[in-house]
């Protein structure tokens, strides 16, 4: 796992915004994620609270009002005049990918490698990140962040089928009402891509000054990759 220097304090920082915005019961569930061994979906939340709060302020970012049994994203941005949810649930590995790429990194390997085509199958990304699509509240504007923690899946075709999913959503069946404004691809901590959907934007009334603020929000949040490239 890459652990920059700063890598506790942006979670310090994470954990500051959240705080202030969050129930006696909201943060009392996100400090328990984070006492557990395995608590990278709760770092992903203080990351992501820290970026964005950084970039649009912190009395933007708040917990939406939703019915007790409907789904939450990680917080909401709240921007011209609506809310825009955040979602950095859609974990590209399995809890056994997690747990094998954990292990091969404790005995000095370099992370957990497959070449069983059918775990390597890109159809496999396609279904998961479908699936995770589809369960977004409809004619909601909304952000989702996929994070990838081992190399099972080479990262160009997992950035490839992103984009394309992002981009062209008929082709895979996404709903209209179910489709992100923005798809961003993380490996470990560090930020792949940003792709966004224009047409979504512009239902969503959306300004386009709003992309080139959230790339620097995301840059808050998480690392650029070692050479500088950021897809998109």
């Amino acid at each position: 796992m890459f652990y920059p220097p700063d890598y506790q304090l942006r979670l310090e920082e994470g954990a500051e915004v959240l705080r202030r915005v969050s129930s006696s019961s909201e943060w009392e569930h996100l400090v328990s994620r984070l006492r557990r061994g395995n608590s990278l979906s709760a770092e992903e939340e203080l990351l992501l609270a820290r970026g964005f709060a950084l970039e649009f302020g912190t009395e933007n970012i708040v917990r939406p009002n939703l019915p007790t049994n409907a789904p939450r994203p990680e917080f909401a941005l709240r921007v011209y005049g609506k809310e825009i949810f955040v979602e950095a649930k859609g974990q590209l590995d399995s809890e056994t990918v997690q747990r094998l790429n954990r292990q091969a990194m404790e005995t000095g390997q370099g992370g957990w490698f497959s070449h069983d085509p059918k775990i390597a199958d890109p159809n496999r990304i396609i279904n998961a990140v479908r699936d995770k699509i589809l369960k977004n509240h409809p004619n909601q504007p909304t952000i989702l962040v996929f994070t990838q923690y081992a190399a099972h899946h080479e990262r160009d075709v997992v950035a490839d089928t992103l984009r394309r999913m992002a981009q062209t959503p008929d082709e895979f069946g996404i709903p209209r009402d179910r489709r992100a404004i923005a798809t961003v691809y993380v490996f470990e901590r560090l930020l792949q891509g940003i792709w966004f959907s224009t047409h979504t934007l512009v239902e969503h009334s959306v300004e386009a000054s709003f992309c080139d603020r959230l790339r620097r929000a995301l840059l808050g949040a998480f690392y650029p990759r070692p050479d500088g490239i950021l897809l998109n």
